[in-house]
């Protein structure tokens, strides 16, 4: 296969790497996470059989997470669905499954265990791993540095098929080529799914149903929320809860689901700023209503609190009832359930009614997978992948519902359709994976318009450099341009 990257690339990707150093039981048969029918099995050769090959993954997280280790998952569900997985994949294809692990912290501003262990790799020129998952941010650059595969250039895995998420081609292509990838081969990725949880005891019976109805019938907008909150009656004791609880990194998840992004493609393969479209400010004024509003909001931040405590304060709030939406991700929701508190959780707001839900993810919990460029045998390193993709549809999503859904009853199903709901459509930001502008930084501590309006104007020439220098690499790697 035709060399990528220049000699000149890897000696700046290993510099830049030294100076940024610092058996379970079989699990039960479980109910799918929906009522829709299985999906057809991957169409895999005949002749899919390996003898005993070593399968080796590479884990690099910002933290330990259970995708390829069973011991790691929270629930004795969840690791008995990873544990079978893994059996069912070795049994299949003939195969050993190895996962080296490699934790440490990651942001858009340094480089993280995954991105060190696949430069010094592709340096060497070694296939020391068939398959990565790592940090989103670490991802993100090497997507940009040609250390990966084109996973469209495959036939396997085929990304088309209902366990992989569709989203990531839609928003972190370049040109035709994709990089990475993500669905339900990543289960601790759900943990990071943004949402609105809904507290039943200030709704009532009927304005819960009446809202989770709303959502499934694509009609939850900022518009509905604001009037859902504000139908509520004073208490006993004249105290009105807030309408919604919110905390840092609201604003963006707010904006990336109402379609935003920070930065593009555009159909060249181009980066782009795109802070300042209108679109931006439309999301911008729905979610100010509410949120930067001290009258009708409830946020750590604004409180002063340290950053630290933002997420404690803001589940604690809501388990006291001190507000009737919070604005949290999936994370929050088994703790949530186990101190009895009985909420609705539903996809972030839309501004536009015609729009499709989508749910933003906390970055700092995303992993991506990726092929390392250099390979034994790329086809059977797809196959393996689709195999293992699939059977995590099968195996682990139903455990992973079960976490986060009410246990029994009429409820339970229409939970099931808005938790399928959520996991239908996430979003990928590449300016916040790239770290445009400081913007991950900056942006979520304005708690007005005119304060975001500020950040977004004094990071616009840092962005704009940063933009510049990555269309550079780009067009190098993959335009032909010298």
């Amino acid at each position: 296969m035709k060399r990528i990257l220049s000699f000149s690339l890897i000696l700046i990707l290993l510099l830049s790497l030294l100076s940024g150093c610092g058996g379970a039981p079989a699990a039960p048969e479980t109910e799918r996470a929906s009522g829709t029918a299985a999906p057809e099995p991957p169409f895999l050769p005949e002749d899919a059989y390996y003898d005993g090959y070593t399968f080796t993954v590479l884990a690099a997280s910002g933290a330990p997470r259970g995708d390829f280790s069973s011991e790691r998952m929270e629930t004795p569900l969840l690791r008995e669905a990873v544990y079978r997985r893994d059996r069912e994949a070795q049994d299949t294809l003939g195969i050993t499954l190895r996962t080296r692990e490699a934790f440490g912290y990651l942001s858009a501003a340094s480089r993280g265990e995954g991105y060190r262990a696949l430069v010094l790799s592709y340096g060497a020129e070694t296939c020391d791993y068939d398959l990565a998952a790592i940090g989103a941010f670490d991802a993100a650059v090497l997507s940009y540095c040609g250390l990966l595969q084109d996973l469209r250039a495959l036939s396997f895995p085929d990304l088309s098929r209902p366990w992989w998420d569709q989203a990531v081609g839609k928003d972190l292509s370049f040109s035709g080529r994709l990089f990475l990838a993500a669905g339900d081969l990543l289960p601790a990725n759900t943990e990071a799914v943004g949402c609105v949880l809904a507290q039943d005891a200030l709704l009532g019976g009927e304005g819960a149903r009446s809202l989770r109805s709303l959502v499934l019938e694509g009609r939850f907008t900022w518009e509905e929320l604001g009037r859902a909150a504000s139908a509520l009656p004073a208490s006993p004791d004249g105290e009105t809860p807030a309408s919604v609880i919110v905390s840092g990194g609201t604003v963006l998840s707010a904006l990336e689901a109402a379609g935003c992004r920070l930065a593009r493609t555009d159909a060249d393969g181009r980066l782009t700023l795109t802070l300042g479209e209108p679109a931006v400010k439309t999301a911008l004024a729905a979610y100010a209503a509410l949120a930067f509003d001290p009258a009708r909001s409830y946020s750590p931040q604004r409180e002063g609190e340290a950053v630290g405590r933002w997420d404690a304060l803001r589940d604690n709030a809501f388990a006291s009832g001190d507000g009737v939406f919070c604005f949290t991700s999936l994370s929050a929701v088994p703790a949530l359930r186990e101190r009895g508190v009985s909420f609705s959780v539903l996809p972030y707001p839309k501004v536009d009614p015609a729009a499709e839900y989508q749910s933003p993810l906390d970055l700092f919990g995303t992993d991506l997978l990726c092929l390392p460029f250099y390979q034994q045998d790329r086809e059977r390193t797809g196959i393996v992948t689709e195999e293992l993709a699939f059977l995590s549809r099968e195996l682990i999503r139903p455990a992973l519902a079960d976490r986060c859904l009410p246990e029994t009853g009429e409820r339970r199903e229409e939970e099931t359709e808005l938790f399928d709901l959520l996991l239908s459509r996430r979003a990928y930001d590449l300016g916040a994976l790239y770290g445009l502008g400081d913007y991950p930084l900056t942006l979520p501590a304005a708690d007005g318009p005119a304060e975001f309006e500020a950040a977004a104007e004094a990071g616009r020439a840092l962005a704009s450099d940063q933009i510049g220098k990555i269309n550079e690499k780009l067009a190098e790697l993959y335009l032909g341009v010298r």
